[in-house]
């Protein structure tokens, strides 16, 4: 198995659930350092972006409705679930804005030496792929040892059925989450 310097992970991990956990724990084993960027949930101008194709596509999973939690709470969240889960793990969670909308930011500020890690999951994730490799970057295809049926889809319909979270979410998430619903309402 090849082991890379230096693996980029992006998303909106809105929340963090035990399938990004166990995403992550098979690209660690694959690196040197995970970087985990979290990014903001913003429509962008696929006119502008150096990936159009993909940007016209993921638009349409960056709405409000589908997107409850703020951009500073994804990333504690997340923060805190790879602390608790791989605390001897190298690994950085960063946020900022989707990398297709600020290309020439991130390829400045990430590492020369990089790959871009892309889950096997779905039609989404191919399409991933696609625009990392038409921007230059080298890509690799992460095989989990068990595909997760775990979806922040899901973690969200259970939310406004109000079920409990504990076999979705790692430890403590699930009351970060309802502390800030409860102050929202």
């Amino acid at each position: 198995m090849k082991k890379y310097k230096n693996l980029i992970w992006e998303g909106r991990f809105s929340p963090v659930h035990n399938g990004h956990l166990s995403t992550i724990e098979q690209m660690a084993l694959q690196c040197e350092c995970l970087w985990i960027i979290v990014v903001e949930n913003k429509i962008g101008d696929v006119n502008k972006s150096p990936v159009p194709f993909f940007t016209e596509v993921v638009n349409k999973h960056h709405f409000p409705q589908k997107n409850i939690f703020p951009l500073w709470l994804r990333v504690q969240m997340l923060q805190k679930a790879v602390r608790d889960r791989f605390p001897s793990q190298f690994i950085v969670v960063s946020f900022g804005p989707r990398l297709d909308l600020a290309w020439n930011f991130y390829k400045e500020i990430l590492p020369r030496k990089r790959t871009f890690a892309v889950p096997y999951r779905d039609d989404f994730d191919n399409l991933k792929e696609t625009a990392w490799t038409t921007l230059g970057e080298e890509v690799c295809r992460i095989q989990c040892v068990e595909p997760s049926p775990i979806s922040a889809t899901q973690v969200r319909s259970y939310l406004s059925e109000n079920r409990s979270l504990d076999v979705l979410l790692p430890g403590g998430i699930e009351k970060m989450i309802r502390k800030f619903l409860d102050n929202e309402e």
